[in-house]
Parts: structure tokens; sequence; C-alpha cells
């Protein structure tokens, strides 16, 4: 998912790549064609989940056979959540953990309840942190710089992960979680995917009442930038909050660079209220259900917890005043703080990244060493990427006839401007060899790696 992951990918690639190592990072169908026309020659396979579906299993088991290694670092952390033991159960599962040479986990959490979970396998899962943490750190400040195309008025970050506008209908989602056989590992995940709409409904009609308040009564001090979950319909949030003064919809880029930037950030229940705290940002919880919501329950115990219009009116007031006076606000509680900790490994000597590509040397072998044919496989993703294009400009010409063509919303190609430019940050603050280089093999796969 480019717009979550794509920076963190790119600080491992320009690592691994300075030390010798070819990296292509891309979607999974640009590897399957590849490897279709035997392009790609074994190496390692680091994917977003060990999640035991039957085709994913598949994929990795015919990797596996053409001698590739795959190794994990789950993108879907349950930090916002209190434990791992649900997710221990529902992404991973003896048969994925086997087919794996190394785990990589976020934090002493994940780490201890996947090795308690899954015994036989313990020697193979590392506490490594995530990359993706790894730029909430202060060295990577400047790395994310400034949004682009909005005023310099200061701003209040509001996040979803609501669902309320997600690109696939509710049956469509109960569908994905059958195949994916979430209802076999969970008897009761249907039922919870019930509860969790229907909370996610309520939270959003109480978010968009809140963030009208704020605008009414903030006498145009600041404006709101309201940031859609990847997996959410932009267009259909614009509508949502149409007509509300000083509030933006944005989707554009990582969250981090929009956290960083804010003087604050709210939620419920989201993963950023972690990051946000880790990077020292003041965090709005607000939750106005009585009892609260079931969802995201750690995320919920982080920064000001606010449950009325008027409270949230005042905390969100003060933390600008603040934020205008220069004065740091960072609710802390010693407990919690511990908590966190736990779930998002910060090694403060060496980056997470690091970690993981000298364990990716521990287990490699020459057998990995082999050329791939980038140029040709360049050549065949551009036809590819070229008759892609077509087949949707006829969908979206004549929808009726070409109803069977589906367009990938949540796996959007990659921003190739935000790409270069996060290419040569990394390199300057890492103090990398000017000889790593970064090429566009196609609007969905990018190589880098030395000439």
């Amino acid at each position: 998912m480019s717009v979550r992951e794509i920076d963190a990918n790119m600080l491992l690639a320009v690592l691994a790549a300075n030390r010798g190592h070819q990296v292509l990072i891309s979607d999974s169908s640009s590897v399957d064609t590849g490897l279709k026309k035997k392009l790609i020659a074994p190496g390692i396979f680091h994917t977003k989940s060990l999640t035991p579906n039957d085709w994913k299993i598949n994929k990795h088991k015919a990797l596996k056979e053409k001698g590739f290694v795959i190794t994990s670092n789950d993108q879907e952390a349950g930090l916002s959540d209190i434990g791992y033991e649900e997710n221990a159960r529902i992404r991973f599962s003896e048969i994925t953990i086997s087919q794996a040479s190394a785990i990589f986990g976020w934090g002493e959490e994940d780490v201890e309840i996947l090795k308690e979970k899954y015994k036989k396998y313990s020697s193979k899962i590392f506490k490594t942190g995530s990359p993706r943490s790894d730029l909430w750190k202060s060295i990577f400040k400047d790395y994310w710089g400034k949004p682009s195309g909005i005023s310099d008025k200061p701003y209040l970050l509001v996040v979803s992960n609501m669902g309320l506008c997600d690109f696939r209908s509710f049956p469509e989602r109960i569908q994905f979680l059958r195949d994916a056989g979430y209802d076999k590992r969970d008897p009761k995940a249907i039922e919870s995917e019930f509860k969790v709409k229907s909370d996610e409904y309520r939270r959003a009609y109480s978010f968009i009442e809140a963030i009208n308040y704020i605008i009414k009564n903030n006498q145009n001090k600041f404006d709101i930038i309201f940031r859609p979950h990847p997996v959410e319909d932009i267009e259909g949030w614009k509508i949502l909050l149409k007509g509300m003064s000083n509030v933006k919809v944005i989707l554009e880029g990582s969250i981090t660079k929009w956290v960083n930037n804010s003087f604050a950030v709210m939620h419920n229940g989201c993963t950023t209220a972690i990051e946000a705290s880790i990077s020292g940002k003041p965090v709005i919880t607000y939750d106005p259900f009585n009892p609260p919501m079931h969802y995201g329950k750690f995320a919920n115990k982080l920064g000001h917890k606010i449950s009325t219009l008027e409270d949230l009116l005042e905390n969100t007031n003060l933390l600008f005043d603040n934020f205008i006076n220069f004065k740091v606000q960072k609710y802390s509680d010693r407990q919690v703080d511990e908590e966190l900790s736990k779930k998002v490994y910060l090694d403060e000597s060496e980056l997470a990244a690091e970690k993981i590509i000298k364990i990716w040397e521990d287990i490699s072998n020459d057998d990995l060493s082999k050329s791939s044919n980038w140029k040709r496989l360049k050549w065949v993703l551009k036809v590819k990427d070229i008759r892609d294009t077509i087949r949707l400009k006829l969908k979206r010409l004549f929808p009726n006839k070409f109803s069977h063509i589906k367009e990938d919303l949540k796996f959007l190609p990659i921003d190739s401007q935000h790409t270069i430019e996060s290419f040569k940050k990394l390199k300057y603050i890492l103090k990398i060899d000017e000889k790593v280089e970064c090429k566009f093999i196609s609007n969905r796969a990018i190589l880098i790696k030395k000439p």
C-alpha cells in the first residue's frame, strides 16, 4: 500500500543497495509477471504479511520451490489494540510461519506472543522494530518536509480509520474475510465485523459532528485537515464534509508528514495516535460514547481523552494556543508509556531497517546471488502498464460493457516525483554512496541498486 509503506520500503532498499544488494520494490502482480517470464532470479521475498489464506500459502509455496527465501514484517501490526493474541491467531498460522525464514516483530509484545504461540518456530522470530517506526525518529524530521498545496494556517489533523467510505461494499468485505479464511481461524470473525461496521458508522457521524462544531466555534484561527484511511474513498468523505469552511480532505503522501506539521492529532482507535505520541505530537482521543468503543482500545488510552464537544473545543483551542506560543504540551501517562514501549521497539543505536538487512544477509546463500534480467522486465511491465491503462479507459467510457474490469483502489501506482525526492533525501540523511541509483521499471515497480 504505497501511501502507507513506500517510505519505509525505500529506507530498507537504500540501505540494502548501499551494501551491494539489488532491491525491487513492487506490487505482487509485477513480481508474478517477472517470474512467469523467468526474468527474476531467486532472492529474498519480503512480504507485508503472513496471513494464512489459500492464495498466499500457494504463492509462497511456489516461490520456495523456485528457491526464494520468504521474510515478513506485518504491516497490520495490531498496535492500536490491547494485546496481540488475536493478531497472532488470525494473521499467522503454523503453515505460513513454517514457510518463512524470518519474521520481524514491531516490539516486545508481538514477538513474545508469537514465540509463545508458535514455539516450534521461535528461533525465526526477531525483535527488530519496523522501518516505518524508524522514520518517526527525530533524525528523519527533515526527510518529511512540509505538505504542499495548503495554506500557511496551522491545522488540526483529524485521522480516519472508520471505514464509512470503504472502496469495498460491506458484502464484499465479508466475502473477502471468508475467502481469506478469517472465519475459520476465528468463529466470531463475521459477527465481530458486523459490530465493527456498526461502530464505524457511529464514530464517523460523531466526527462529522465534532468537526462542524470546532469549525463553527474556532473564530477561523486554524484549518482542519481530514485524512481518510488509505482504503477509504476520498471523494466519499468530500461529500460528507462538503460545505464546512476551512476543512480539507487530503490523502496525499505519508501520514507522518501531516502529523509532524500539525499542532495536534485527533483520532478514535487509530494507529496514527501511536506514531504521534512517539513523535511528541499532542493527541486528542475523541470518544463520546458510553461505554467507550471496543475498537482500538490501546490507541484510545493515549493523549487527551475527550468525551464532549465542549471539552473538545476547549482542549483544541488550548493546544493551538500552545503551538502558537511555542509551548510543548505532551500528555503523558507512565503506565501507558511503558505499554507503548513494548509495542514499538526503538533502538537509538541502530535502525530496525539495519537489523532486518543483517538478518537477511545471515539467512542468505549463494543461490540468491544470480542476476535478474531487469532490462527485459522493464519492457514487459511497460507493455502491461499500457494494456492496463487502456482497459481502465475503456471501463470508464463503457462501464456496462467492461464491468468485469476491476480498478485497484487500494494498491495505487507509485508516485514517481515523491519517490525520487524521497530517494535523494534518504541518501543525504544516511550519508549513502552516490553510486546507489533508483530506476522506475513501471508505475508499480522500482529498482534500487548500484550500477
